[in-house]
């Protein structure tokens, strides 16, 4: 793909998930995000992404000032200098078991997501795209810190972010309306269905 696109920054794919003894957990479809997706904090696979070293070089390379979104990061910078592109096929497994950063630290990745939206306030090449799509991008901030606080068991610090998440736009949370739900009801004892 990069091959024959030689203005693309960087190629993503889909992944499956697998826990720790090697078993099928889930398969993760993106979409065909752009750079505005990915300011309002729709997630790539990390494993999936494949990129131009020149892109890389040019963007500058993963900043160790973060530590959960770092990949995140860099491909906002990626795709702040030139395109991306999915291709809605299988490219790689993600490994989740205990010790991965997305389960032992599962309710650290909302700060992190908060720290970028601050970043990108500050950064004046993103001011063009912060204009018209500010509270977008504060609900996918909130909707990232609600997915993975409830991944935390934090239940009532991931309700009240999904609540901030619909407030700001709804529609950025509504494909999430069950998890909000179970947020919602998890510490009345739903969890143990």
């Amino acid at each position: 793909v990069l091959d024959a696109n030689p203005k693309l920054g960087f190629v993503f794919g889909n992944a499956l998930t697998i826990d720790a003894q090697g078993r099928f957990l889930n398969r993760l479809e993106f979409g065909d995000w752009g750079l505005e997706d990915l300011m309002a904090f729709r997630i790539i696979g990390q494993p999936t992404v494949f990129m131009r070293r020149s892109a890389l070089e040019k963007a500058g390379y993963l900043d160790p000032e973060y530590h959960y979104l770092l990949d995140h990061h860099l491909w906002l910078r990626v795709a702040l200098q030139g395109k991306i592109r999915y291709q809605p096929s299988l490219w790689a497994g993600e490994h989740v078991h205990a010790g991965s950063k997305n389960v032992a630290m599962a309710a650290e990745f909302g700060r992190e997501a908060f720290r970028i939206v601050e970043w990108m306030k500050n950064e004046p090449a993103f001011a063009p795209f912060l204009a018209n799509n500010l509270k977008k991008i504060e609900a996918g901030a909130e909707r990232l810190n609600a997915f993975y606080l409830l991944d935390a068991k934090q239940y009532r610090a991931s309700f009240r972010s999904y609540w901030r998440s619909l407030c700001l736009d709804p529609k950025t949370v509504l494909p999430e309306w069950y998890r909000m739900v179970y947020a919602l009801f998890a510490p009345l004892g739903l969890e143990r269905w």
